[in-house]
């Protein structure tokens, strides 16, 4: 096992234990999949595979690509982005395998209530705690408007500067083409289809 697998099975026990602790039903959308495994395969790191147990996840020896339940690849980006956004589509991320598995492990992630507050509050009381708790919200809220920002100017750069990527009316431009085109073959195909009747008619 490569070192960055070591190092998320012996961090993946404690993590599990915290959001265990902060939310107790973290793992309820999992539980009926305890058993399969995810393989994450993002690009530029090595691959890691996972077991979905009663209380989480846990980090396992890599398998061969059909032995794995799931899997979820493409960029590092895309991972990111599925992270901060809780959205289940992200351009570049590609999902094979049990997707029933994979809408699950979506919406663990999307109704993970994690009562840091609470637990805060326990150790430096109520105050300390709610204003504690108003920050993380406020940099979270910063982080997120700061990322869409910056794909937002990245997708206008690969736009206009670059020419990467088409614009919008290019895209629409190019379904109207693809419709006309299908409708000629339509009526070609009909066109055949009917010369080819009267040529049976007439022998």
């Amino acid at each position: 096992m490569d070192l960055f697998n070591r190092f998320a099975q012996g961090t993946m026990p404690l993590l599990n234990a915290v959001i265990t602790r902060l939310d107790k039903e973290a793992y309820q959308f999992l539980a009926p999949h305890e058993g399969k495994v995810i393989c994450f395969q993002i690009e530029q790191f090595p691959a890691m595979y996972f077991k979905i147990h009663r209380d989480g996840l846990k980090v396992i020896e890599p398998l061969p690509d059909e032995k794995c339940d799931t899997t979820f690849s493409g960029p590092l980006n895309a991972f990111i982005s599925m992270i901060f956004t809780k959205n289940r589509v992200q351009h570049g991320l590609h999902i094979r395998g049990d997707l029933e598995c994979a809408k699950a492990l979506y919406d663990t992630w999307r109704h993970l209530d994690l009562d840091f507050e609470g637990a805060i509050a326990n150790v430096v009381g109520g105050e300390i705690a709610r204003g504690l708790s108003e920050g993380f919200s406020q940099s979270h809220a910063w982080l997120k408007k700061t990322f869409d920002a910056r794909t937002q100017d990245l997708g206008a750069y690969f736009q206009d500067e670059k020419k990467w990527l088409p614009t919008r009316m290019e895209i629409e431009d190019f379904f109207s083409e693809v419709d006309s085109l299908r409708l000629d073959v339509e009526r070609l195909s009909a066109r055949i289809d009917h010369l080819l009747a009267k040529a049976t008619q007439g022998k």
